[in-house]
């Protein structure tokens, strides 16, 4: 499995990092933009970073990472608040929306056929 460094090295090196804010902002452009939520602590995260950046760096699908446990109070209200308005319960987990909705889905045994199946792509 994935070590916490090893997590944090693939999602600095294969995904753009952003706070609650930039991740709203994304969903509410309804264009479709990728966001993980997960964090480098969680072993279901540590076991599906690898997959998912495979998958959307073969299909060149750029992807947003929004760490979900941070030391700064107000951005863990803030990905809390988002978390809670989009029904996140656990991480991993993915959200885009477009102009159909918003989508999610928080399963870390995905293969990446589902990881594509669920960007429509």
């Amino acid at each position: 499995m994935t070590t916490e460094n090893e997590f944090l090295q693939i999602a600095e090196a294969s995904f753009q990092a952003v706070d609650a804010e930039q991740a709203q902002a994304l969903l509410d452009k309804k264009a479709g933009d990728l966001i993980f939520v997960a964090r480098e602590t969680c072993p279901y995260c540590r076991k599906f970073i690898k997959r998912l950046a495979k998958t959307t760096e073969e299909h060149s699908i750029p992807v947003y990472f929004l760490h979900s446990q941070v030391d700064d109070p107000a951005q863990s209200e803030a990905t809390q608040a988002l978390r809670d308005r989009y029904d996140l319960k656990t991480v991993p987990s993915l959200i885009y929306q477009d102009q159909e909705g918003v989508h999610t889905v928080s399963d870390s045994s995905m293969k990446p056929e589902d990881i594509l199946a669920f960007l429509n792509r």
